[in-house]
């Protein structure tokens, strides 16, 4: 056999050998892309992000009503929340007193508004800690100041 079909072979093989190569490096790649998406969704999948807002609805004599909503924005059920709110002189305020029942469990996109009348012994701004557990984590914690 000639020697130049010896070196064409052998060129054949490397630029086989190469794009063998090239392509087990960005299946590599994608595959590590494709996984890190997955784990993603899979992760957001297991969060709840509860939230509470201040809202305004008005009564049947035309007054407006200082309302909480608590509202779950994440795409995981919201399990053992807890409410704790804060006075100006960082004093922890009766919730019984002034709320009464809250949710204790939030499914995902669900809005959950009940009543608060605070007292001038408690004057704003309130600062307000929600803690909950979710399938992602225990101890979530979100925290605002309400005036």
């Amino acid at each position: 056999m000639p020697v130049w079909v010896q070196w064409m072979t052998f060129v054949i093989a490397i630029i086989g050998a190469c794009t063998g190569l090239c392509s087990l490096y960005f299946n590599f790649k994608n595959t590590r892309i494709a996984m890190t998406k997955e784990n993603e969704r899979i992760e957001k999948k297991n969060k709840a992000n509860v939230i509470v807002e201040k809202t305004y609805e008005l009564s049947s004599k035309g007054r407006k009503k200082d309302m909480l909503a608590f509202s779950n924005t994440g795409e995981a059920v919201a399990e053992d929340i807890t409410l704790e709110i804060y006075a100006v002189n960082n004093s922890l305020v009766d919730i019984e007193k002034y709320i009464g029942i809250y949710p204790t469990k939030l499914n995902p996109s669900e809005t959950f508004k009940i009543q608060f009348v605070f007292d001038m012994l408690t004057p704003p701004p309130w600062k307000i800690t929600i803690t909950w557990k979710d399938d992602y984590q225990e101890n979530n914690t979100y925290e605002t100041t309400l005036s």
